[in-house]
C-alpha cells in the first residue's frame, strides 16, 4: 500500500511505516519497511513481505512474531488495529518450526523440528507422535520409521534399551544430593500452556523430554514398545542417580531386572512379534468388557487379626492386638460396631508408605493421615505376604478415594505380591552364570558399599527369579517395582 502523497512527497492519509525483520535474511540484515494502515489484516502483511523479498521458496510455515508482547500473530484475518500494533512494534517474520535437540529418557539425543508457535502441550504431543512414544492405535513400527535403514536404526534406539554403560559414567553424572537440588530439577519444567518462543527457548537448544505425570495408563507391550522403553529408562536412571531412594533388597532386584533386560536387548529386533493369538485378544477384550459392565457392588471388607499402633506410642505401652473389621469406603475406613476394637481412619489424601524387610519377615504399612493437629502416623503390621498385599492394595486405593470394589484392586494386589517375590532369595538354584561387571547396575552409593565380589552373587541370586521373563515383561516388572517405592511420584518445589 503506497498511501496518498502531497506534491512535496508527504503522506496525508492514515498510513504509517511498519518494520519487519526477516529471519531468513540473517541476524545482521536490515528490516524491510512496509507502508500499512491500521485496517490491514495480518495475511496482507505477510503477502507484502513475500512480494517484497522476491525469493522463490516455501513460505507456508512462516508467521509473524511480536517481540515486545511475546505474541504469535497467527490469526491472519485480524487487522493491525485489532492486535493493537503500532509503528513502534518490532515484528519478526520467522518459521514456526525450528530445530531443537531432544535429550530422551534413555540419555540419547535426537535432532527434531519442534513447533515454536503452539502451546508446549501440543508440541510435546506432536513430538511423541513423531517418535512413536504416544499411545499407539496401530500395531508394529510406525510407517515413517520403515523408510530406510537409518530410520529403522533410529527406531531401535528409541525402543531397545542401551547397554553400553560403565560405573565411571554413572559416577560422573550429576545426582541431586539434597532436597534443594531436587526442587531445582522440578523448577525447570516448561509451562505447557505457553509456546517455546514465549519461554525464550532458542533454536538448536537442548530440551529434556521426560514423563512428567506418574499415572501411566494403557501400557500395552504389543503396541507401546517405544513408550514402555522410554518409561523404563526414566525409571532406571531415577534409581541409578538416586533420585528415588530404595533399600538394598530393592536395589538388588532392580539390578537383576536390568541384567535380564540387557541380555535380551543385545539380540532384540526393533519390532517383536507377539505370540498371542487372536483368541487371546478376544478373551482380553471380553474380560475388559466384563469389568466395565459389572456395575457398582458393595465394597469388600477385610477381616483380619492385625496389630495397630500409632507413632506416639512409647515402649511403656503395649500394642493392642484385637479382631478388627475394616470396610474400605470412599472417605472412611471404619470398623463395625460389634467388634471390640474401634478404629476410624480417613484415608482419602493420606500417604501410604511401605516398610518391608523380606529377610526379616517384616511386613508393615505406615499411614500418614492428615489431621487438625498435623500428620498422624498409624502403623499396620501384617503377619505374612498375603495379608500385607491385601491391606497395602486396599490402603493405596483408599488414599485415592476408591474402594476395594474397584476393578484395579486385584491387579494392585498381584503387583505387590510380584514385587515381594522378586526380592526373595533362591539359594536352592545354582549360580552358573558370571557377569563381567555388576557395579554399573546399581547406584554409586551401593557401588561404594559393596565390592564386586559381594555384589555379583546377590544380583545373580535375585536374577533366578526374573530369568524367565521376556523383554517386555522384564521392563514392565521394573516399572511396577519403581511404582512401588515410597518416594515414587513425589516431587519437591520451593514455596515462597
Amino acid at each position: 500500500m503506497a498511501g496518498i502523497k502531497t506534491a512535496s512527497g508527504e503522506y496525508i492519509d492514515d498510513s504509517w511505516e511498519l518494520r519487519v525483520f526477516v529471519e531468513d535474511l540473517g541476524p545482521e540484515a536490515d528490516p524491510i519497511t512496509l507502508r500499512v494502515t491500521g485496517n490491514l489484516h495480518i495475511g496482507g502483511i505477510m503477502l507484502q513481505i513475500v512480494d517484497k523479498l522476491k525469493l522463490q521458496k516455501d513460505w507456508s510455515d512462516h508467521a509473524l512474531w511480536w517481540e515486545q508482547k511475546k505474541l504469535w500473530l497467527l490469526k491472519t484475518n485480524w487487522s493491525l488495529d485489532k492486535y493493537g500494533i503500532l509503528a513502534d512494534a518490532k515484528l519478526h517474520f520467522t518459521p514456526q518450526h525450528k530445530p531443537v535437540i531432544l535429550f530422551l529418557p534413555n540419555h540419547c539425543t535426537v535432532r527434531v523440528r519442534a513447533n515454536f508457535a503452539q502451546p508446549v502441550f501440543r508440541t510435546v504431543c506432536d513430538l511423541c507422535r513423531l517418535l512413536g512414544a504416544e499411545q499407539q492405535t496401530f500395531r508394529g513400527m510406525p510407517a515413517h520409521f520403515s523408510d530406510s535403514a537409518e530410520t529403522e536404526a533410529c527406531y531401535r534406539m528409541l525402543s531397545v534399551s542401551q547397554t553400553s554403560l560403565t560405573p565411571e559414567q554413572i559416577v560422573r553424572m550429576h545426582r541431586p544430593v539434597s532436597l534443594v537440588e531436587k526442587t531445582k530439577i522440578n523448577g525447570r519444567w516448561l509451562d505447557s500452556s505457553r509456546t517455546l518462543l514465549q519461554q525464550e527457548v532458542k533454536e538448536h537448544e537442548c530440551l529434556w523430554l521426560r514423563f512428567k505425570y506418574y499415572s501411566f495408563f494403557d501400557l500395552e507391550p504389543k503396541y507401546d514398545a517405544v513408550r514402555i522403553n522410554q518409561l523404563y529408562e526414566q525409571a532406571r536412571w531415577s534409581v541409578l542417580l538416586e533420585e528415588t531412594d530404595c533399600t538394598e533388597e530393592e536395589m538388588v532386584v532392580f539390578a537383576a531386572l536390568q541384567y535380564r533386560i540387557n541380555q535380551l536387548s543385545l539380540n532384540a529386533t526393533p519390532v517383536e512379534q507377539s505370540s498371542e493369538s487372536g483368541l487371546d485378544d478376544l478373551d482380553k477384550a471380553l474380560a475388559n468388557l466384563e469389568v466395565k459392565l459389572e456395575g457398582s457392588a458393595p465394597a469388600p471388607s477385610l477381616l483380619v487379626r492385625t496389630i495397630f499402633f500409632t507413632g506416639q506410642c512409647t515402649s511403656l505401652y503395649k500394642n493392642t492386638e484385637n479382631m478388627c473389621h475394616v470396610v474400605f469406603k470412599t472417605v472412611l475406613l471404619g470398623p463395625e460396631a460389634f467388634y471390640p476394637f474401634s478404629l476410624s481412619l480417613f484415608p482419602s489424601g493420606c500417604e501410604v508408605v511401605p516398610d518391608v524387610n523380606i529377610s526379616g519377615q517384616k511386613f508393615c504399612i505406615k499411614l500418614l493421615v492428615p489431621s487438625p493437629d498435623g500428620m498422624s502416623e498409624i502403623h499396620l503390621r501384617c503377619v505374612d505376604e498375603q495379608q500385607y498385599a491385601s491391606w497395602m492394595a486396599g490402603c493405596r486405593l483408599a488414599a485415592k478415594g476408591k474402594t476395594m470394589a474397584d476393578a484395579s484392586y486385584q491387579a494392585e494386589k498381584e503387583n505387590i505380591l510380584s514385587f515381594l517375590k522378586l526380592q526373595k532369595t533362591n539359594p536352592e538354584m545354582s549360580l552358573t552364570a558370571e557377569t563381567e561387571g555388576t557395579q554399573w547396575l546399581v547406584s554409586p552409593r551401593y557401588q561404594k558399599k559393596f565390592k564386586p565380589k559381594q555384589l555379583t552373587p546377590r544380583i545373580l541370586e535375585a536374577y533366578q527369579n526374573v530369568s524367565q521373563h521376556s523383554l517386555a515383561e522384564a521392563k514392565m516388572k521394573f516399572i511396577q517395582a519403581w511404582q512401588s517405592l515410597p518416594d515414587f511420584g513425589i516431587s519437591y518445589f520451593v514455596v515462597r
